[in-house]
């Protein structure tokens, strides 16, 4: 996991997701018994607690957002040390990062110290989107940190079992990553990886 300190592509991700939900804190989380790390983060230390991390609760259910709409008012938080403050955190969204065996390492996460009276279902969606995509990235900066030509044959093959499920949203988000990649591997990519092989033309018949 240290792989992915300092990542472009996950700074980029982080700030969209604070774009997204316009709040001033966002983050990427990774969650250890003990401890919440944040390799990118924005208005968040780079290490918390375990027990006073909000991602601690996301992770629980690795298929679903969680959203603390005032968090004052939710027993489970109402007595943390971020909420207690007059300007502590009232508002969080995590979207938890899921690897390929379905557990949840940590999670995309936006606060905010203003409570919110709403939060509609295409903002969790968009918010889980930007979850998958972080968790590409983060294969990715494995595959920087070995120059496996392999591993990027591995992220190939997911491009083209998304494409055969028409999983439009993952394709993206791959295509994103592979468009990062080219500009900092030097392991060359593939740019045929949906195309069918294509017999060569018949020579011209002379006459």
């Amino acid at each position: 996991m240290l792989a992915i300190r300092s990542n472009d592509a996950l700074r980029a991700i982080v700030e969209r997701a604070a774009a997204l939900l316009d709040t001033p804190i966002a983050a990427l989380t990774i969650i250890d018994r003990e401890r919440q790390w944040c390799p990118v983060a924005i208005g968040l230390p780079g290490e918390l607690p375990r027990q006073v991390a909000f991602c601690s609760y996301a992770v629980r259910k690795p298929g679903e957002t969680l959203c603390v709409l005032d968090a004052t008012a939710d027993t489970r938080f109402s007595a943390n040390p971020l909420v207690t403050p007059e300007d502590g955190v009232r508002f969080y969204l995590g979207a938890p990062l899921v690897d390929e065996d379905g557990l949840a390492l940590g999670a995309i996460c936006v606060l905010d110290r203003t409570p919110r009276e709403s939060l509609s279902d295409e903002k969790r969606a968009a918010l889980q989107e930007l979850a998958r995509e972080a968790m590409v990235a983060i294969r990715a900066s494995e595959i920087r940190t070995e120059f496996a030509p392999e591993a990027v044959e591995h992220i190939v093959s997911q491009m083209r079992d998304a494409a055969k499920r028409d999983d439009e949203t993952l394709l993206l988000a791959l295509d994103r990553v592979v468009q990062m990649l080219e500009q900092e591997l030097t392991v060359p990519l593939p740019h045929d990886w949906l195309d069918e092989p294509i017999a060569p033309a018949d020579p011209p018949r002379q006459d």
